[in-house]
C-alpha cells in the first residue's frame, strides 16, 4: 500500500486504513492467485512449459480488486535424466493497492515486481538434493512515515530495489528404517543496496538453518519434527531466533 519505507518493521510501523504496515512478501506473485493457466507438454516426461495470467492480488483481505493487478507467471520444467529435474521461472506484474494515501499517486500500476528463478531436484541412492535461487526486482515509490506522503521524485521515477533468496535441502532416507528420513536445509534472504548508497542494504539479510526428521506412520500419515535457527543481520535485539515444530500430515 505504501511502497518503500526505511526501517519499516521493527522501528517504523505505519497505520493505514486501520491496518499496521509491517512489510510485504518477497514473492508477491508466488502467493495465492486466481487466473487462467496454459500447460504444454513439449516433450512428454522431458519438457513442460506452463504460463498463467493471474490476478496477483487475490490474497489481499480487503479491496483485492481495487485496482485489479494482472500479472504473468511462467515456468519451464526440464528432466534431462530420470534423476534430475530442472526448472526456470519468470513472473511480472504490478502490486500497489488503493488506500487512504494512494490518491497521491497517479498510476498504481506503474509500480511492479519481476521475479526470475531456477530450481532443481537430484536423486542418488538414498539421497535427494533440491534447491532454488530467486531474484526479485521492484519499482516502488518511497513513502515518508513522518508526513505520510510519497516522495515526489519517486512517483515519476520509482526506486529500483532488488533482493535474492536461495535454499539448499539435503534429504536422506534411512535404509534401516523404511519410511523414515533425516533432512538439513539452509535458507538465505539477501537485499541489494539502496540507490545512491554504497554500503547500506534496503533491508536486513537473513540466514536460517533447519534440521528435520520424518517418519511415515502408514501410506497416508507423515509425522515430522524440525528445529530451526535464524540470524538477522544488524539487529539491536538478540539476532538469533530458534523454533521447534511438530507436524502431522494426512494425505488421501
Amino acid at each position: 500500500k505504501i511502497g518503500f519505507v526505511p526501517d519499516m518493521g521493527d522501528v517504523v510501523k505505519i497505520p493505514i486504513d486501520e491496518e499496521v504496515q509491517w512489510g510485504a512478501s518477497n514473492l508477491y506473485y508466488g502467493g495465492y492467485s486466481g487466473g487462467l493457466m496454459f500447460s504444454w507438454n513439449i516433450k512428454p516426461s522431458k519438457i513442460n512449459w506452463k504460463v498463467a495470467i493471474v490476478n496477483g492480488a487475490s490474497n489481499q483481505r480487503n479491496q483485492f480488486s481495487n485496482p485489479i493487478h494482472w500479472g504473468i507467471i511462467s515456468r519451464l520444467k526440464l528432466q534431462p535424466k530420470y534423476f534430475w529435474e530442472q526448472g526456470f521461472s519468470l513472473s511480472h506484474g504490478s502490486f500497489m493497492q488503493e488506500s487512504g494515501v494512494s490518491g497521491q499517486l497517479e498510476n498504481l500500476r506503474a509500480y511492479t515486481q519481476t521475479l526470475i528463478g531456477t530450481d532443481f531436484k537430484l536423486g542418488s541412492g538414498f539421497f535427494e538434493f533440491s534447491g532454488e535461487v530467486i531474484g526479485a526486482f521492484y519499482r516502488v515509490p518511497q513513502f515518508e512515515s513522518e508526513t505520510l506522503t510519497f516522495e515526489t521524485e519517486t512517483e515519476d521515477d520509482p526506486l529500483q530495489l532488488s533482493s535474492y533468496s536461495a535454499y539448499l535441502d539435503i534429504k536422506y532416507e534411512l535404509p534401516m528404517l523404511q519410511g523414515s528420513y533425516v533432512a538439513y536445509r539452509i535458507d538465505h534472504l539477501g537485499f541489494g543496496k539502496l540507490e545512491n548508497e554504497t554500503a547500506q542494504n534496503w533491508d536486513n539479510n537473513v540466514l536460517r538453518h533447519s534440521f528435520a526428521i520424518g517418519y511415515h506412520l502408514n501410506r497416508y500419515v507423515l509425522a515430522r519434527m524440525a528445529v530451526s535457527t535464524q540470524d538477522v543481520e544488524n539487529k539491536t535485539w538478540n539476532k538469533t531466533q530458534r523454533t521447534f515444530r511438530f507436524v502431522l500430515t494426512a494425505h488421501y
